[in-house]
């Protein structure tokens, strides 16, 4: 089975071969034990119920298998990752709403409806308690490290004096160059900035 590449698995599977489906199975496991490590780790609450979650996770795989069509502007590797993230962090909201002892009304005029979760009702006050935000956080986090690492002297330049607050003449004065140039280059470097962060 270790010559066949995904696609190959991928069709094998879906004719129903079983040795197929658990290598291809084998080969996506751990990117999501990857996508449960980074909930779980990220919230300390959730980190005893890792294996579980992982379980009850890994019924996404069979979903990618039967609805993905080639004709899709996504690899199969992309588009199981993104139904992995979103099963894992239906799973964690789950999981958190049952900390949340709260009861079945919030307040004597707000009653939380059967579609609704404690966890969309009450506002949070410390985001780093969501463990979503807590995992787009350090997305968000490897991606611009990922970015720093990767930029040219010119625009690590830039960024430093962007982060020191430099004012733009004083830079520019001191590259000797104009200001309209100083200023292009510390707009494109916080375009790439925002890019990274945001995912855009």
């Amino acid at each position: 089975m270790q010559d066949f590449n995904p696609y190959e698995l991928l069709y094998m599977s879906r004719q129903g071969d079983t040795y197929a489906f658990e290598a291809l199975f084998k080969q996506y496991s751990g990117a999501l034990y990857g996508v449960v490590s980074a909930c779980t780790e990220g919230y300390y609450p959730l980190r005893p119920y890792k294996e579980d979650i992982y379980q009850e996770a890994s019924i996404i795989f069979v979903a990618a298998i039967d609805s993905y069509r080639e004709d899709m502007n996504a690899g199969f590797a992309t588009y199981f990752q993104i139904l992995a993230r979103r099963r894992v962090w239906n799973i964690c909201r789950s999981y958190t709403r049952q900390f949340a002892n709260f009861g079945e009304i919030i307040s004597l005029d707000e009653v939380i409806s059967d579609d609704e979760t404690y966890y969309d009702t009450i506002p949070q006050r410390y985001m780093m308690n969501d463990p979503v935000y807590v995992m787009e956080y350090n997305d968000a986090r490897d991606r611009l490290n990922k970015l720093v690492d990767e930029m040219s002297p010119k625009d690590m330049e830039a960024l430093k004096a962007w982060i020191d607050g430099e004012p733009y003449q004083t830079g520019a004065d001191r590259l000797g160059i104009t200001y309209k140039a100083w200023d292009a280059r510390r707009l494109r470097v916080r375009k790439k900035i925002r890019s990274a962060v945001f995912n855009q």
